[in-house]
């Protein structure tokens, strides 16, 4: 049974949230960290854009909306986060779940979310489909679910995206307590609605009882003890780095 850490941070803002996920994976690639369950929300509403994702649309549409947009070093299409839950598992080369690859670990951390889900009474699925591919000008995450993601009635409720280095790999993943229709609309089209699911339409969890169910859930399912803690004086220097690089980028681009 190995030892990962637990950290659960306040609301801070999207640089923020990315930088310290991106710092955490770095430093377990180096083998200066202690794996890490962390749990998350945002102090904004934020648009995460995937790192291969052409962006010019998601921007322009960001501007127009007046919120921030940040780049993650996950996959996928762009997400808007808000009213959620951001859970983040990240683990070096050492661990069984890294050894199962890409889908394996999809698979094994998409049970433990959905065991959670239905600790609250929420008859939610997995999606073993391959995702429908949509055309270029869909920037949503929540257009389609890839496989092993969770759905509810043929809708998204959990978005996931997975980035791999050679010793180390982070998923990290939106569950969507609530939405913002007029922002999702704006954002996304109106056809978005209909694709997404929140936890808000089946079950008056809160998001710290919610949180709880979850660590245990994790905590079994990855078969690990948990141990409150922090982020270490590496990852510290790496987030500083990379919050300072990153907010240079935006802050070039808004002007």
């Amino acid at each position: 049974m190995s030892d990962w850490r637990l950290l659960i941070d306040p609301p801070q803002n999207g640089l923020e949230n990315m930088a310290t996920d991106e710092a955490i994976l770095e430093s377990c690639n180096q083998r200066l960290s202690q794996p890490i369950l962390r749990l998350y929300e945002w102090s904004e509403p934020t648009l995460s854009i995937g790192c291969f994702q052409k962006a010019d649309n998601a921007i322009k549409y960001c501007l127009e909306a007046g919120i921030p947009y940040v780049r993650r070093i996950t996959g996928g299409r762009a997400v808007l986060h808000s009213d959620e839950i951001t859970y983040s598992i990240i683990c070096g080369e050492g661990e069984p779940l890294f050894e199962e690859g890409i889908s394996g670990a999809y698979r094994i951390i998409s049970r433990c979310l959905l065991t959670a889900l239905r600790e609250v009474g929420i008859n939610a699925d997995m999606h073993t489909s391959r995702a429908i591919e949509y055309g270029s000008e869909k920037i949503s995450c929540f257009h389609s679910p890839s496989r092993y993601e969770i759905i509810i009635d043929n809708k998204k409720l959990i978005g996931s995206a997975q980035r791999r280095f050679k010793r180390a790999f982070i998923q990290h993943g939106s569950i969507l307590f609530g939405v913002d229709r007029d922002l999702i609309a704006q954002l996304f089209g109106e056809e978005s609605l209909s694709m997404m699911a929140w936890i808000k339409l089946y079950s008056d969890i809160k998001k710290d009882e919610f949180k709880a169910i979850l660590m245990d859930k994790i905590r079994k399912g990855l078969n690990i003890n948990l141990t409150a803690g922090n982020i270490n004086n590496n990852e510290k220097y790496l987030r500083e780095k990379l919050l300072s690089v990153k907010g240079s980028e935006c802050k070039r681009v808004k002007e």
